[in-house]
């Protein structure tokens, strides 16, 4: 039965898909109810049908491809050069020497091992690797070099080599590669140039081209950008003059322009912006005087604000804030003390606080942190002593520490991690 309701769910969604109107949401069946409620039940109920078909890890969203239901790859990656990045089921780091580690779900051979076999420990993947990003169920990494590399699902041409055909090793993309990021489906990079490129699927215009064309070769989107984030099914890109400029799909607020219109373009949104993290929903923005700005969703208390008041235009949330990391409805801020610390939605533990109680302000996590990222159901954090550290659900195998359970508090997996 649960299964046919995720299959009427799809049809409904499909059908309202053109991103028109101001009633438009992620879950139409909802419309009447207030955001808290159809936010928290539509992802409950997409987590379930996961539940539904998990143990044969086959994982086709309630029947169908993860390309032709993008709401259900609810995976929001790291930004820019990270030496630590979390897919939806998976997480990856960077070793002092430049080697990448990968663990957790493997399905679509997002762990680059050759395989499609879980791991619960971390399992050493490539050389030379100076940053990485995870997608929903695909996986990059820029080498010292500059070279880009991709592996796992390429629905949609999402991993930017001409094809659709799966990866489970690693294959060369690009040159002259300075940062990347991946989205649900579709991945955005920024050369040495400044030049910023994307590829993969583009139904609500995620890549920023003009159309709605899937590319699978990448495509020249703007130029003079210095850091770039791919949200679920939108974009953000900020430009050298801190300009922040934001497209795709609009149906929370999530672009940030004071309207739920899908954009095919870029479009302004802030000035003086130093780093963005974009989440299925809602994003956080740091600004050039440290202070966080929030938006979009806040039905599970997301932006931090204490409401779950959904936000059209950026609000300020905190000072002295150093970094930050968007989940599905959650979100991280470290600040320039080294501290971290979490709101919103917390029924996995992703918080990390010890509770499975959800929070509308930050609460404080653990000090001495240099890096964080984080997917909708878990999070990985790096300490000063390069530590690698992480929390959440654990469903299957995404905490690298045995054996298998859910953590509502940070454990530590690794050590010898690079620092950022």
């Amino acid at each position: 039965m649960k299964l046919l309701f995720c299959y009427m769910l799809l049809f409904v969604m499909l059908f309202f898909s053109s991103c028109v109107g101001s009633n438009y949401t992620p879950c139409m069946y909802y419309d009447k109810m207030d955001a808290t409620a159809y936010q928290f039940d539509c992802y409950k109920e997409i987590i379930d049908c996961y539940s539904e078909i998990d143990e044969h890890y086959t994982y086709y969203e309630c029947g169908v491809e993860p390309i032709d239901n993008a709401y259900y790859d609810l995976m929001i990656s790291t930004d820019g050069e990270m030496t630590i990045s979390a897919g939806l089921a998976s997480s990856f780091a960077i070793k002092a020497d430049y080697s990448l580690w990968s663990f957790g779900w493997n399905y679509s051979g997002q762990l680059g091992d050759g395989t499609t076999e879980h791991h619960d420990y971390p399992v050493r993947i490539m050389e030379n690797v100076a940053s990485v990003a995870a997608g929903c169920h695909h996986a990059l990494a820029i080498m010292t070099d500059g070279s880009l590399w991709a592996w796992g699902n390429n629905s949609a041409g999402r991993l930017g080599d001409g094809t659709n055909v799966r990866r489970y090793f690693p294959v060369k993309v690009m040159e002259n590669i300075a940062a990347v990021s991946g989205g649900s489906a579709h991945t955005v990079a920024i050369d040495f140039d400044g030049n910023l490129w994307a590829w993969g699927w583009n139904e609500w215009g995620q890549l920023g081209d003009g159309t709605t064309i899937n590319r699978y070769y990448p495509v020249l989107v703007m130029t003079n950008v210095v850091h770039a984030a791919a949200g679920a099914l939108h974009t953000m890109a900020i430009r050298d003059d801190g300009s922040l400029w934001a497209w795709g799909w609009n149906a929370m607020g999530q672009l940030g322009d004071g309207t739920d219109m899908c954009r095919h373009d870029p479009v302004k949104i802030l000035d003086d912006v130093v780093s963005v993290s974009a989440a299925v929903f809602h994003n956080l923005a740091v600004m050039a005087d440290n202070s966080l700005w929030a938006w979009g969703a806040n039905g599970m208390g997301e932006l931090g604000d204490g409401t779950s008041i959904d936000r059209l235009y950026p609000i300020m949330i905190m000072d002295n804030v150093a970094s930050i990391s968007a989940g599905g409805y959650h979100s991280f801020a470290i600040m320039y003390d080294g501290t971290l610390w979490a709101w919103g939605f917390n029924d996995w533990g992703q918080l990390g606080d010890g509770t499975t109680t959800s929070s509308r302000v930050p609460v404080l996590i653990m000090d001495s942190v240099v890096a964080v990222a984080t997917s909708e159901v878990h999070a990985v954090a790096i300490r000063s002593d390069g530590s690698l550290w992480e929390w959440g659900s654990n469903v299957p195998v995404e905490i690298g520490y045995s054996p298998t359970r859910e953590r509502r508090s940070p454990v530590k997996v690794m050590d010898g991690i690079r620092i950022p």
